[in-house]
């Protein structure tokens, strides 16, 4: 099947069997269906059990004859008449049905048995029947039996039996316990809740398979590495020493780039002439510390009408554009730079080229079918070219660029010609690792070295007073900033700017001189992204429900999903497209009104799914369809018609549809093993901080286990802090951020499994080992 259906909502009756034994169930459990139980227990249903799993909650009869998988609901009714329910004939006919098309996890995880219990008097519940056929005919067994009804309707059932603020704090298991008339609650008023908005109907977050990464040879490295470290870079595609090197010396060479031959003398031409240059950047991190770069080394080697442009995302789009050729004109701009744009500027590069101007594209996207006619162009991933650094950001493109013309204009004396010293470029590479965290390319071995070696400028103090400014207002430590900081503190107010309002502010704090004006600017980012996040927030939770009224109709999440509405910030649809992507796992494009007649969309891919691609071959197959198109493997950005909205929907759904498949729509969280209690110490936790950088494509390590939830409280309005144990008894501090409050802190779990990576906690001087949770789940006792 191209789509799964899981997380089904799940009522069964079973045999009642006395005598249950709860070790034989959890163990012929494990042996039939591969999975780890960690709880057995008893349901308000007769005969029935809930197992709390590796793969979630499943519910068996005593001899685990019958298994389902999901959360068991009811439509509204007490236990009274749940149990006269199970005395009748049409408990053997639901066995019957359930046994003939029990779930087997390992070979058909997206086919499931339901049995409805259902009201019919109730209209809500009559309103939900009209979707069994959705779900039968995505190989869903369904079996529907009348109930005895005692409301009238939903209301009276909900003021009766549910108070959904007591409900809501409940854990499943202390939700199972709860019988009519033993507390206020009600066992089944969530049930009533669902049925009040159908379009809660199916629970929406998407399933996570939590995997270890299989061991693999790394006899290839040092020995002197620690073993874990020894291991963790192998899994992650290390086959040689050399590749561990960080100097800059192991840096790859600037003339292996395809281009800079033409590029650099062109260049020095043009500085040595004193034109007028004029850098054209991108709006976001990436093309502002490209800009700055640029801008900052042009001027060090001595040229006076060095400056740069960069366009409003809201007046002129992406891009070197005709119109910003104008704007360029109007300045007297001789000489065009692009830095992390260019390569699909074919009309931006005619036009200027029809002013009179030289033009030099650097980028690092994809180049489409056919290329600007700029004088130079140097792109990693254009055709012909065999750098072996494919992932280089827009800034590292710059960086070397103007390392080659440093070298270049050393070699034609023009430093002692001007009587001015040579500009050091390594000076920029705390701009350099910023752009390229940020723009999150693939942490490949150069790249890797760009980014510690910026690092290691930072924390030496030696950074751009911009940069160190975005350090202050971040409330971070610059003498020990991680590269998880570039990408989750100063990267994100960087890009605020040119998301909300113009990236010139970012630029100017990134250029000045003067720390006490950095800061200023620095403030006002911080300030624009505290700005974002509100709008973020707002836009997120409106996809979310749109999405949750989708899926209901449809009765599937599809293969990709396109979003919009006029009213959505243009600036912020790319990290609405994010934050769903996650929810669903699926490829998602949302769009925002750019003008009465078109839209811009953002999306955000998967692994496995190229979205630059996919969207060529949707171009391929429906031409006009879309305006521009363009960017990586893993984002891309676009133009539509609103006329076209509908129509583009259909034929992303299709295109994805045909390169996906059902291993594809899983999400998988990879992770590094189960630590001993010896190793989840400070010195390990240090060793992994100081043997980064980490990133995409070369990850932090995590770790995944079982602890004894000791304490638990929030701090913060929505982060778990957690004070956790092993079975030996080591204790350990931990802390979950942005967790669901409908169902954490919770009281009734005394055990956890955590996915976690292991880090130093820093407060009032003192440094302790701390776990910070990416997965948390209740496990079984």
């Amino acid at each position: 099947m191209k789509h799964l259906l899981l997380g089904m909502m799940l009522l069964c009756t079973f045999a009642a069997s006395a005598g249950m034994d709860p070790q034989l169930l959890k163990q012929r459990i494990e042996q039939r269906l591969g999975v780890q139980v960690y709880l057995v227990d008893e349901t308000p249903m007769p005969g029935l059990f809930m197992l709390g799993t590796s793969q979630g909650p499943l519910y068996a009869d005593a001899k685990g004859d019958y298994v389902l998988q999901g959360i068991m609901l009811d439509l509204g009714h007490d236990m009274k008449n749940l149990t006269m329910l199970g005395q009748r004939q049409q408990r053997q006919r639901a066995l019957t049905q359930i046994g003939e098309r029990r779930m087997q996890l390992k070979a058909v995880p997206e086919r499931h048995s339901i049995t409805l219990f259902t009201d019919l008097t109730c209209s809500s519940c009559r309103t939900s029947l009209d979707e069994l056929p959705i779900l039968q005919a995505q190989g869903v067994s369904v079996q529907l039996l009348p109930a005895l009804g005692t409301f009238a309707d939903l209301a009276e059932a909900q003021a009766r039996w549910c108070d959904p603020a007591l409900f809501s704090e409940l854990s499943l298991s202390d939700r199972l316990r709860c019988r009519a008339g033993s507390c206020q609650t009600g066992i089944w008023c969530g049930v009533i809740r669902a049925l009040n908005n159908c379009s809660r109907y199916w629970i929406t977050s998407m399933p996570l398979q939590i995997r270890r990464r299989p061991r693999v040879d790394d006899s290839h490295l040092p020995a002197t590495l620690h073993p874990l470290l020894r291991q963790v870079f192998a899994s992650r595609g290390v086959e040689d020493p050399v590749l561990l090197e960080r100097s800059a010396s192991s840096l790859l060479p600037p003339q292996r780039l395809f281009g800079m031959e033409q590029a650099v003398p062109l260049l020095a031409a043009a500085l040595t002439a004193q034109q007028r240059i004029l850098i054209v950047g991108d709006f976001d991190c990436d093309g502002a510390t490209s800009s700055a770069l640029c801008v900052l080394a042009l001027r060090a080697m001595g040229g006076h009408h060095i400056d740069f442009l960069v366009p409003n995302r809201f007046e002129f789009g992406y891009g070197l554009t005709p119109e910003i050729v104008e704007l360029a004109v109007a300045r007297g701009a001789e000489f065009l730079i692009t830095v992390d744009n260019g390569i699909s500027s074919i009309a931006g590069v005619a036009a200027a080229k029809a002013a009179g101007m030289q033009v030099l594209v650097t980028d690092h996207h994809l180049p489409g079918q056919e290329l600007p006619a700029a004088d130079a162009i140097v792109n990693p991933n254009q055709h012909g070219c065999d750098f072996p650094s494919k992932s280089l950001a827009g800034v590292g493109v710059a960086f070397y660029l103007m390392a080659a013309l440093n070298t270049h204009l050393r070699q034609l004396g023009w430093y002692e010609r001007q009587d001015i010293r040579a500009p050091n470029v390594a000076d920029y590479l705390d701009l350099v690792a910023l752009g390229t965290v940020a723009d999150v390319v693939a942490l490949d071995g150069n790249n890797r070295i760009l980014v510690h070696q910026g690092l290691q400028r930072i924390r030496a103090g030696r950074c751009r007073p911009g940069i160190q400014a975005l350090v202050d207002v971040s409330g971070r430590d610059g003498r020990r900033l991680t590269a998880a900081d570039l990408g989750f503190a100063l990267g994100p107010r960087l890009n605020a700017v040119g998301r909300l309002d113009d990236m010139s502010l970012g630029v100017a704090c990134l250029l000045s001189d003067d720390l006490n004006l950095a800061r200023q600017l620095a403030a006002e980012m911080d300030s624009l992204n505290q700005e974002r996040k509100e709008i973020e927030q707002g836009m997120q939770q409106e996809a979310l429900a749109t999405l949750e009224q989708i899926r209901f109709r449809d009765g599937e999440v599809p293969s990709g999903i396109v979003l919009h509405r006029d009213e959505w910030h243009q600036g912020v649809v790319g990290l609405v497209a994010s934050k769903v992507k996650e929810q669903y796992y699926r490829p998602v494009i949302a769009f925002a009104e750019s003008s009465d007649t078109e839209l811009k969309g953002s999306g955000r891919s998967i692994p496995g799914v190229h979205l630059r691609d996919a969207l060529e071959l949707l171009d391929t197959r429906h031409p006009g369809l879309m305006g521009k198109f363009g960017g990586h493997a893993m984002a891309a950005g676009l133009t539509l018609s609103k006329a076209n909205i509908e129509a583009f929907g259909r034929a992303f759904e299709a295109v994805i549809g045909e390169l996906v498949t059902p291993e594809l729509l899983t999400g998988v969280l990879l992770t590094d093993g189960e630590l001993l209690p010896d190793e989840l110490s400070l010195e390990l936790a240090e060793l992994i901080r100081a043997s980064g950088p980490w990133g995409q494509a070369f990850p932090e390590p995590l770790f995944d286990g079982e602890f004894v939830l000791v304490q638990q409280r929030l701090v913060g309005e929505k982060h778990l802090k957690m004070m956790l144990t092993t079975d030996s008894g080591h204790a350990v501090d931990a802390i979950a951020f942005g967790v669901d409050l409908k169902r954490w802190p919770d009281a009734s779990v005394k055990r956890v499994r955590l996915v976690y990576r292991l880090d130093v906690n820093e407060w009032r001087g003192n440094r302790s080992v701390q776990l910070l949770v990416e997965h948390l789940e209740a496990a079984g006792i």
